[in-house]
């Protein structure tokens, strides 16, 4: 949990509650992915995010590795 640093890209592979990004962030964690919770639009809306990544080669690898494991069309997403 956390704020992403100014600059930082990120693919987002999920917005819903508290309860249900931190099960999400758990299971990418357990498979290898550097997953955070971070806040959403709202305070009762939390974004799953995966990264920092540095760069479109980055982009491109984890966004394959997530839709690999059943994570379709994460969002890019640049703080």
């Amino acid at each position: 949990s956390g704020e992403p640093a100014p600059g930082q890209t990120f693919l987002q592979v999920v917005a819903s509650t508290r309860p249900d990004c931190e099960m999400i962030a758990g299971v990418l964690k357990r498979k290898g992915f550097a997953a955070l919770v971070v806040p959403g639009p709202s305070e009762n809306v939390f974004r799953v995010v995966v990264g920092p990544l540095a760069d479109s080669a980055a982009v491109a690898k984890t966004r394959t590795e997530l839709e690999s494991v059943g994570f379709q069309k994460p969002i890019l997403k640049k703080y």
